[in-house]
């Protein structure tokens, strides 16, 4: 299984869509006094979501991104205890993150 220390020694995969229209990668959290980094989704325009809210772990990133699935609707991903889904519309609907 999955421990904090396996998530502190691995930096995210980043995945494609299947029609490489959406990513997910683990970009640098905003604020630099806390390491590690956080799971975005970015299309191809670079416009960037959060895909979970940001937290105070000391983690490479909180969560391990796994798939996209059902006709890439869906994220799929994991924590050290948990598989968890979130439909890509939530994601899109949250405040977009931008570079100001």
């Amino acid at each position: 299984s999955l421990t904090n220390d396996w998530h502190e020694q691995f930096y995210p995969p980043m995945l494609a869509s299947s029609d490489c229209s959406r990513f997910l990668m683990a970009l640098p959290r905003e604020d630099i006094t806390i390491p590690g980094f956080q799971l975005h989704l970015i299309d191809r325009g670079g416009k960037r979501w959060k895909v979970l809210p940001e937290d105070a772990s000391q983690f490479i990133s909180p969560c391990q991104p796994v798939a996209f699935a059902d006709k890439d609707r869906v994220i799929i991903g994991r924590t050290a205890t948990q598989l968890f889904a979130v439909p890509v519309k939530s994601v899109q609907a949250s405040k977009e993150v931008t570079n100001e």
